[in-house]
């Protein structure tokens, strides 16, 4: 039995494919990660930026965020294509822990000395 674990991930897509294109290239990445048993709950289509770098050539990029819950395995064929796609200018999968609560020890009154009356 494998664990599902919970995954973001943000894709820079070519600057130079039309609209339909990009739209494809998402719907791709969408419909292999959902084939493979994984639960989509996030597209966010952030649209043209500016890269902080060049890559591969380019100065802009279409940018494009996922959050998903999905097997190791899934995450990994996610990597592939990624890697395989001319479309994907650069990409980053990484996991996502749930918040964890920490405790807070409270401090102890520190005892006030009692000074002497004059």
């Amino acid at each position: 039995m494998t664990t599902s674990s919970n995954y973001e991930c943000m894709f820079i897509l070519d600057q130079n494919l039309s609209k339909e294109d990009t739209e494809k290239a998402i719907e791709k990445f969408h419909h292999l990660l959902t084939g493979m048993g994984s639960e989509i709950s996030k597209v966010e289509r952030l649209g043209k930026r500016k890269l902080a770098y060049e890559v591969k050539g380019q100065q802009e990029g279409f940018y494009c965020l996922l959050q998903f819950k999905a097997a190791g395995q899934a995450v990994h064929e996610l990597e592939r294509q990624f890697r395989l796609s001319d479309a994907v200018v650069k990409f980053l999968i990484f996991r996502v822990e749930p918040p964890r609560v920490l405790k807070v020890k409270k401090p102890k009154p520190k005892a006030v000395p009692e000074t002497a009356a004059a």
